[in-house]
């Protein structure tokens, strides 16, 4: 917070960076949201982003200097920012280091009938500089990207550090179909995503009291009330913290479908392994089973399969081969859910390689 507020005005002098200019009109107080926490390239967290950046290029253009100084070749010595430590630094204190330094570098000249002329020996400035502070210093890797990636690829752990600190529960059929009715727009449902996700980050890491309201964690505690439309805030009024992970669940699904309905791919990251077309006879062994079976648990289910546990980067991922049957029932033993009906009507042959047209053929059947 005191970093952004005394440095806000230079970066919104650095066009390079890339900043929206209403971000650093105000600055940062305790009462203001939570997402300037959240790591992100739009929004208010892209302001940590310019910090990181900033700071990065500042201390790399130090240690560049200072090898220069010393008439070195730059090197190739690289720290990752999360291996990073404060000794590593270019750090100078201005008043308990620098000061004294420069101090000690002036000189006063007296000339009779003349004021006293003071002088400095920059250079001599510039070798201390160099040799105390600078000398040695690893240049910053900025892997943000691999930051930004991981919001992605590993949600599922965000998941479950929710679930292991506050016990959760399904949403009622009314919240479901209310939420639904309420978040007709793709942008709204979009929002609401974002907003959802960034309250279970910190959940994840915090923990919560199972009855209180989400939206009012969201508003309050995170102070993201002017963030969060009016559509959204009617659409999230009932939901708990005890049912947010589920929230997100239906909010990722229901975008999904309005992807769908849109004719757009609403897979796009999911690899061919996974969209392998069913034939004729799978489709009519699957409506049946759809007939027999609660559709949205379903889909909502595989949904969650599809986008979280079919990437090749995430640990213990599914393999387009494993019949879907015994899959959906791992996944949901892992959830601590008690299988749904008709689960066993679910032919064993087909697999997750057709999980994706499955989800696509579910959500129709259920309209």
């Amino acid at each position: 917070m005191k970093v952004w507020n005394q440095l806000r005005m230079e970066i919104s002098n650095n066009a390079s960076l890339g900043l929206d200019p209403t971000l650093y009109e105000k600055e940062i107080t305790r009462e203001s949201s939570g997402q300037f926490l959240s790591l992100s390239r739009h929004g208010p967290g892209s302001c940590l982003h310019a910090i990181i950046d900033l700071l990065s290029e500042t201390h790399n253009s130090l240690v560049r200097e200072a090898r220069k100084l010393c008439h070195l070749e730059d090197s190739d010595y690289k720290v990752p920012l999360a291996e990073l430590s404060e000794s590593q630094l270019a750090l100078c204190h201005p008043e308990k280091e620098l000061l004294p330094l420069v101090l000690a570098n002036c000189h006063y000249t007296l000339e009779k009938g003349q004021q006293t002329v003071s002088s400095y020996d920059h250079e001599a400035i510039e070798r201390e500089l160099s040799r105390r502070f600078f000398a040695g210093k690893p240049r910053i890797q900025t892997d943000t990207d691999k930051y930004l990636r991981r919001q992605h690829q590993n949600f599922i752990e965000v998941l479950n550090e929710v679930r292991a600190k506050i016990p959760q529960e399904p949403l009622k059929a009314s919240v479901l179909s209310s939420m639904r009715s309420m978040l007709r727009s793709f942008t709204d449902v979009c929002d609401a995503v974002y907003t959802v996700e960034i309250g279970l980050r910190f959940l994840g890491k915090t923990g919560g009291h199972p009855q209180d309201l989400l939206l009012s964690y969201l508003t309050v505690s995170l102070k993201m009330d002017q963030h969060i439309s009016s559509t959204v805030a009617e659409a999230l009024k009932e939901n708990r913290i005890s049912q947010c992970t589920a929230t997100w669940q239906l909010l990722t699904c229901w975008k999904s479908e309005q992807m769908m309905r849109k004719g757009q791919d609403p897979f796009h990251r999911l690899s061919e392994e996974f969209r392998d077309k069913l034939t004729s006879v799978e489709r009519k062994q699957l409506k049946v089973f759809l007939g027999l079976t609660d559709t949205e648990i379903f889909s909502l289910e595989l949904h969650e399969i599809l986008q979280l546990k079919t990437n090749s980067t995430v640990e213990e991922g599914f393999a387009p081969h494993w019949d879907i049957r015994s899959t959906m029932e791992s996944h949901l033993e892992e959830k601590n859910i008690i299988s749904f009906p008709g689960l066993d009507h679910l032919p064993e042959e087909i697999t997750l390689a057709k999980a994706a047209e499955i989800w696509r053929l579910a959500v129709e059947f259920k309209h």
